[in-house]
């Protein structure tokens, strides 16, 4: 078995002595405890033995500030670990200036999960640091995401009520905690366990419950009670929002089930009276929306790939249709010009100068025939030898009456 752990607490008030001591009996740790009113009584303990860890106020007393007793320890002894736990009225630290500082710090009124944890690494060398932080905790499936959000109640009333339920059992610790695993009252210390492990671990078993409202025809009112070893849990419903965890040691909770069905559910019908009509309302959120909703951008992106991933057909170029119309209408526009059909002139004469003139047609009309005979034609196209020729004289077609005269003579 390894040495205890040295605890060096530096506080004039003497506050941090006895806060340090408490939690420890708590979470049912052995150590070894050294007390000191100042800093400069701090400085030399360090130097006759090493500690574990150096827990001081921020005005620690001697005319020293704690982050002046904080730079001097860690040049005595650099890997001791220290915790400052400042009043209500000390200095504030931003979130920089505490991840920048050598030593871990804590202002009233304190995360006494968050203090626990620090206390708990530091006696155990972990790091305080990583401490500090939240636990990661994972979510059940049938955890509240399925149900709206549980309804608003009065922490200020429910405090108090809480805290008469764990000083009527005689138990460790009770927290209340909503249908979603968080916890949002705490009297006691749950420092021996995770409190949000523990709560979340518990939502499964409490969500059944709304499940089994319809079968059974009404509001349900739930006890569950889980034996361990070390540590006995008993679980109270309050409403159908909220639920209480009572803690008792391992070795006394098994006797305490007819107390906390007594005591605990009184203190439920408290805290139902605190919520109104609102403890028994529940509404189930549907997850997926309805066919006629407007779709998600998610799924506007997913369809749009789809659709560029398939073989793309041929795309056949037309005329646009702006422009198709701009055509059609500049070919209505456009003046149609309906060429005219020639007309005969006109002949200005009287009826005797007609008559006259075909009586001499008729006169000549045996050169007419003549000069139109195919004999002579036929004369004509032939050459002195008798023989028909391909072509006759600009002069023997006048001849013929085949063309004009005045269109002058040509070659052949």
């Amino acid at each position: 078995m390894g040495s205890l752990p040295r605890i060096l607490t530096v506080d004039p008030t003497g506050k941090i002595p006895q806060q340090v001591r408490g939690a420890v009996d708590l979470m049912d740790r052995l150590i070894i405890q050294i007390d000191v009113p100042g800093g400069a009584e701090a400085l030399d303990e360090l130097k006759r033995a090493a500690c574990t860890a150096v827990i001081s106020a921020w005005t620690p007393g001697g005319n020293m500030a704690g982050w002046e007793l904080a730079a001097k320890v860690k040049q005595i002894a650099p890997n001791t670990p220290i915790i400052i736990l400042a009043d209500i009225n000390d200095t504030d630290l931003d979130e920089e200036m505490r991840s920048a500082s050598p030593f871990i710090y804590l202002k009233r009124p304190f995360d006494m999960a968050q203090f626990l944890r620090v206390l708990t690494a530091a006696l155990d060398g972990e790091d305080l640091f990583e401490a500090m932080k939240a636990p990661e905790v994972g979510t059940t499936s049938m955890a509240a995401p399925q149900y709206s959000a549980p309804p608003p109640i009065n922490l200020d009333k429910a405090g108090p009520r809480v805290h008469a339920l764990m000083t009527e059992l005689g138990s460790a610790a009770v927290l209340l905690c909503t249908r979603d695993g968080k916890v949002i009252i705490e009297q006691g210390v749950v420092g021996y366990m995770n409190r949000d492990e523990l709560s979340l671990a518990l939502v499964p078993g409490v969500v059944v419950g709304l499940e089994l409202r319809d079968m059974l025809h009404g509001n349900l009112s739930e006890l569950q009670f889980y034996d361990g070893d070390e540590y006995d849990v008993f679980v109270v419903s309050v409403g159908l929002h909220y639920f209480l965890i009572v803690i008792f040691d391992g070795q006394k909770g098994a006797r305490e089930l007819g107390n906390v069905s007594r005591y605990g559910r009184r203190c439920a019908e408290d805290l139902i009276a605190l919520q109104g009509m609102d403890a028994w309302l529940i509404e189930r959120v549907e997850e997926e929306k309805k066919a006629d909703a407007a779709p998600r951008r998610s799924e506007v992106v997913a369809q749009s790939a789809a659709k560029t991933t398939r073989e793309e057909p041929e795309v056949i170029q037309l005329t646009p249709a702006f422009e198709t119309g701009k055509k059609k209408k500049a070919t209505t526009e456009q003046e149609v010009v309906i060429p005219e059909t020639p007309k005969m002139a006109a002949i200005e004469a009287n009826a005797d100068d007609l008559a006259g003139l075909f009586d001499d047609l008729a006169g000549d009309s045996n050169e007419a025939d003549d000069m139109f005979s195919l004999e002579n034609m036929e004369e004509l196209a032939k050459d002195d030898s008798g023989n028909r020729k391909g072509t006759i004289t600009w002069e023997d077609a006048a001849g013929l009456g085949l063309v004009s005269d005045a269109g002058g003579g040509g070659a052949d």
